[in-house]
């Protein structure tokens, strides 16, 4: 996978290769399908606050920007096509500044079908990482 963070517009795009499911995704769950799930979110910094001996984020909360998106599920069986993930948080000229990090992160996450046939994503199956900061 190949990714880019772009500070200066608040974007963020990673580049997900072609793969076959059997030779590019090792599956120890046996479930049906998958979906890649990428977060681009706004991290403070903390600065020591000496009257009280804590730390604390340098805008007063942690209510920062972000921004997800996902893929559409596949089947484990498949063979994934290329395919590029865009984030652009939503107001870039908002309160963001030297005291903020971009935080870009991927995960992967493993569902069924349920009785409908609609896709379920599977709790405690599946992983992730956090990619880049800049």
């Amino acid at each position: 996978m190949q990714w880019e963070i772009t500070r200066e517009s608040q974007q963020a795009e990673i580049t997900i290769p072609a793969f076959a499911c059997s030779y590019g995704l090792y599956l120890p769950w046996k479930y049906a399908s998958f979906r890649l799930v990428a977060t681009l979110g706004v991290v403070s910094d903390f600065m020591l606050n000496p009257a009280n001996q804590s730390y604390e984020p340098t805008h007063g909360d942690f209510s920062r920007p972000q921004k997800y998106t996902e893929t559409p599920w596949f089947s484990t069986q498949a063979s994934i096509p290329e395919q590029t993930l865009t984030l652009t948080l939503a107001d870039p000229a908002g309160a963001f500044n030297d005291d903020d990090t971009l935080v870009l992160a991927i995960a992967i996450e493993f569902g069924t079908q349920d009785a409908f046939g609609i896709q379920i994503a599977q709790k405690g199956a599946g992983a992730g990482m956090v990619m880049g900061t800049k």
